[in-house]
């Protein structure tokens, strides 16, 4: 079975660049759909019709930077791949949502190691996108349980599926969330149960 090609939007103003992408994807035989945008315009117009497994995006952009395409990305992880070799442009790219951040040099060293960042942006969101169905599973199995489940933290209740909502004769999570966990301790079991907690 072939495997599937990696969608990438390139949001790149310059052309020459644009050109030295699609060169080394070319040489190098690697399995991408590229999608090319010259301005933030353009990209926001492509992310509104198309689905991208990443995103690579200039900072410095004719009509813009690249942080104000962040604001339409969703999930799809981003990298920014400049010659703004500003800490503080990537620390801010970062905390808007980038994944990772490359310096473009005039060497273009950026284009020999951005394969490698690709595939590790992927296995990182292949692993979060894991992480969360394998969260909304155990969720799900707690919250459908026919056993009461709760959770406390510092003698305060913080969850309780619905069977134990039930079975402390509350009708709603919000009744019961924050209350102490000993009022619903018979008093001949508090001392047992501290010394399990």
């Amino acid at each position: 079975m072939k495997k599937a090609k990696t969608r990438i939007l390139l949001v790149e103003d310059d052309q020459v660049d644009r050109k030295a992408f699609e060169r080394m994807v070319a040489e190098k035989q690697l399995p991408y759909e590229v999608t090319m945008a010259s301005s933030v315009t353009e990209g926001i117009e492509k992310l509104d019709k198309l689905t991208f497994d990443v995103i690579l995006l200039d900072y410095h952009l004719g009509d813009g930077t690249g942080q104000e395409i962040i604001e339409f990305v969703k999930e799809t992880p981003v990298i920014f791949v400049t010659g703004s070799g500003n800490e503080e442009v990537a620390a801010q790219a970062i905390r808007r949502g980038a994944y990772d951040y490359l310096i473009k040099d005039a060497d273009r060293n950026d284009l020999a190691v951005l394969p490698g960042t690709v595939e590790n942006v992927l296995t990182r969101k292949r692993a979060e996108d894991a992480l969360k169905e394998s969260e909304e599973r155990y969720r799900k199995l707690v919250e459908l349980s026919p056993d009461a489940v709760l959770v406390h933290s510092d003698g305060k209740i913080v969850f309780i599926n619905s069977s134990g909502v039930t079975l402390l004769g509350a009708s709603h999570y919000v009744e019961i969330a924050g209350m102490e966990i000993d009022r619903f301790i018979h008093p001949d079991y508090k001392k047992l149960v501290s010394e399990r907690v």
